[in-house]
């Protein structure tokens, strides 16, 4: 194994790979590495990406919220038969 120094990082780019790393439990080098093998298409490739843009929506909704919304796409169970001739 070679040891590679990159200098030169912007203050952006260390604080996101620190979050990164924070985020996956890991290491700053284990998920430096990760980032470079993902980004030129080595390693580990996912069959289905992760993605966590609707977390802070999870849970939130009330009893009403679910009822209401249960109410409303009822009507998307129907079928009509006169389609399916």
């Amino acid at each position: 194994m070679k040891t590679l120094t990159i200098r030169g990082i912007e203050p952006e780019l260390a604080d996101k790979i620190n979050e990164w790393a924070k985020k996956s439990g890991k290491s700053i080098n284990q998920a430096s590495l990760r980032l470079l093998k993902s980004a030129l298409g080595l390693g580990d490739k996912k069959n289905f990406p992760v993605f966590h843009d609707l977390d802070p929506l999870a849970g939130t909704w009330s009893h009403e919220d679910e009822t209401l919304f249960f109410k409303s796409i009822q009507i998307m169970s129907q079928v009509d038969p006169e389609m399916w001739k």
